[in-house]
C-alpha cells in the first residue's frame, strides 16, 4: 500500500492530467453503481450454473450418441469417451476452475489449510483427467478386461471420499442454493463414477464400443460428471461471493 500511496497512484493522477480535457474527465469519473445487492449476485450466478450445466449436458449427450451411432465416431472432438475430445477438455477446464475457486476461498477463509487441500485435490484430479494417470494405473493391475473401469475408484476411493466429505461441509457454510448446487454436484459425479464401474457389465453382454447400450451409458456418465463439476464449480462462486465479498463491498473486511 505505501508503493501505491507514495509513488504510483500520483504517478497515475499526473499522467491523467495530461491527456486532453474529453478523455480525463471520462478517467476521474467513476462508474455509477448500480447498488445491486450481493444476494441478488448470488442468485443470478446460481441461475446462470443450471442454466449452463442443463445445455452442456444435452449438447453432450447429444452431440456423442449422434456422432457415434449415426456418424460412426467420425469426428474424434465430439466423442465424449476420447481424451481429446472438446467435451474432455471441457471437463478439465471446469475442474481447474473448481480448483481455482477453492484456493481463493482458502486465502479468504480462516480454514486456510483445510480448503488448501480441497484445492489441491481438486488440481490433481483435474491434471488425472488430462493426463490419465487413474487409468495408467488401473491397466498395470487389471485383472480382467476393461477391469480399469473399476479399479480406479477402489485406488482413489480415500481421496475421492475425504474430497467429498470437505466439500459437503464446506457448502454447510452457504444458504439453501450453495448447498444444493455444491451436493446435487458432488451427488451427480458419484452416480457418474458408479455407471463407469457397471459398463464392464455391458462389454460382458456384447454392448461394447458403437453399441447403443455402451453409448448411451458414456453420454449419461460423461454428462453427468461435467454438469456435476459445474454445479460444483458455481456453488463454490457462490458461498464465496456470498459469505465474503459482501463484508468487502460493505467495508467491513478486515
Amino acid at each position: 500500500m505505501s508503493l501505491a500511496d507514495g509513488r504510483l497512484l500520483p504517478f497515475t493522477d499526473r499522467l491523467v492530467s495530461l491527456t486532453p480535457p474529453p478523455l480525463r474527465t471520462v478517467l476521474k469519473r467513476p462508474l455509477p453503481s448500480t447498488g445491486r445487492p450481493v444476494r441478488q449476485a448470488v442468485t443470478s450466478l446460481v441461475r446462470f450454473t443450471l442454466i449452463l450445466s442443463l445445455i452442456a449436458f444435452v449438447l453432450l449427450a447429444a452431440t456423442h450418441l449422434v456422432n457415434m451411432l449415426a456418424w460412426n465416431g467420425r469426428f474424434q472432438s465430439l466423442n465424449a469417451d476420447d481424451d481429446r475430445s472438446f467435451w474432455s477438455w471441457a471437463s478439465v477446464a471446469i475442474e481447474s476452475s473448481a480448483a481455482f475457486v477453492m484456493a481463493l476461498l482458502a486465502f479468504m477463509a480462516g480454514r486456510r489449510r483445510t480448503l488448501a487441500f480441497c484445492a489441491w485435490v481438486l488440481l490433481f484430479l483435474s491434471l488425472d483427467d488430462f493426463i490419465r494417470i487413474h487409468e495408467k494405473l488401473g491397466s498395470v493391475y487389471s485383472p480382467f478386461p476393461h477391469a480399469v473401469r473399476d479399479l480406479w475408484p477402489v485406488l482413489y476411493l480415500p481421496l475421492l471420499a475425504t474430497l467429498l466429505i470437505l466439500l459437503w461441509r464446506v457448502s454447510s457454510d452457504g444458504d439453501e442454493a450453495v448447498r444444493t448446487l455444491v451436493r446435487g454436484g458432488l451427488l451427480a459425479l458419484a452416480v457418474a463414477v458408479v455407471l463407469e464401474t457397471g459398463t464392464p457389465i455391458l462389454f460382458a453382454i456384447g454392448q461394447g464400443h458403437g453399441s447403443p447400450g455402451y453409448e448411451t451409458e458414456v453420454a449419461l456418465e460423461e454428462g453427468l460428471e461435467l454438469s456435476g463439476w459445474i454445479w460444483v464449480t458455481g456453488g463454490l462462486a457462490a458461498l464465496m461471493i456470498g459469505r465474503h465479498m459482501a463484508d468487502l463491498f460493505t467495508g467491513r473486511a478486515d
